[in-house]
Parts: structure tokens; C-alpha cells; sequence
């Protein structure tokens, strides 16, 4: 499921907000308190860190979401 919902943003703008937003959606579905909600802000910024060198190497959102996965 987050495999696919990293590939679907293949074509849109502002890729690392999109992903992010995606990235904690996805996590925060079942899990409610402030405490996880924070702990899952920090792994998706550190997601988009590890996608911005990758970005510059790999052609295509497709490949650096495998990556980052």
C-alpha cells in the first residue's frame, strides 16, 4: 500500500511535501497519540533527506521510493 502511494505521486510537483504528507497518513491511521504522531513527523523528514540525494542520482520517483522503502 505505501508502495503504491509513492509511485502515484510519479507525476506530481512539490514531491518531498506530497510524499511526506502520504508517508505520515498513512502511519497515523491507526495510531492517534501526540507522541506517535511526533515520532512519525521525524522518520518522514528524515525520509525526504535520505530521497534528495537519491533524486539527484536515479531517474525517476518510482525508483527512489523503492529505495526509501
Amino acid at each position: 500500500m505505501q508502495f503504491l502511494s509513492l509511485t502515484s505521486l510519479s507525476c506530481t510537483s512539490h514531491r518531498p511535501t506530497l510524499l511526506s504528507t502520504v508517508y505520515l497518513g498513512t502511519h497515523l491511521v491507526l495510531r492517534t497519540t501526540s507522541i506517535l504522531h511526533t515520532r512519525a513527523r521525524r522518520v518522514a523528514r528524515s525520509m525526504i533527506h535520505t530521497l534528495q540525494p537519491i533524486s539527484k542520482l536515479v531517474k525517476g520517483w518510482r525508483a527512489e521510493a523503492t529505495a526509501a522503502i
